[in-house]
């Protein structure tokens, strides 16, 4: 009869687990409706970069349209990691247009994101990215923004680097 305690701390335990474990699938799952665009506006004044538009769906298909085009297929392993960075960001929380300055020649970086039934759309001018990261003057409600947005940059790029080589980001490594 001894046995029977420790039968129930048994099945008590791998019900914690199981139902722990089902959280965390709920929680790092790429949603069926889950569609990234990701654009970037280069500019003059000295950025001399294509500009490209970067489509990823739920299926991990990627499509990159700049001068040229590419396509590739993620895996979901990536796109469980842009899902997550998305997540952590809370991004659905970011203002649209945390930034806003008046350089007309700054190229800019555009994201929107459909998932879990939500969709939203932030801009920010590459010079916000700029100055947040040197430490410039930036007004301190703002930076938390840009870092987060950064984030989910910085994940995406890795995956599917852009036609730029990623060098819209040089003046902003952290």
């Amino acid at each position: 009869m001894k046995s029977t305690p420790n039968l129930a701390l048994f099945n008590s335990v791998l019900l914690l687990w199981i139902v722990a474990s089902l959280g965390c699938a709920q929680i790092n799952r790429v949603p069926r409706d889950f569609y990234l665009v990701a654009k970037y506006g280069a500019a003059g004044a000295g950025f001399y970069q294509k500009s490209w538009t970067l489509t990823i769906s739920a299926d991990g298909n990627a499509l990159q349209l700049s001068p040229m085009k590419s396509s590739s297929l993620l895996s979901q392993n990536d796109l469980k990691e842009i899902v997550i960075s998305i997540k952590k960001s809370d991004f659905f929380n970011i203002p649209r247009d945390p930034y806003p300055n008046r350089v007309p020649d700054s190229p800019i970086f555009i994201l929107s994101v459909i998932m879990d039934g939500k969709s939203h759309e932030v801009r920010m001018k590459h010079i916000a990215f700029v100055k947040v990261v040197q430490h410039r003057a930036v007004v301190n409600k703002d930076k938390p923004y840009v870092e987060r947005l950064l984030q989910i940059w910085d994940t995406v790029l890795k995956k599917v680097p852009s036609p730029n080589e990623n060098r819209e980001l040089k003046f902003i490594e952290k």
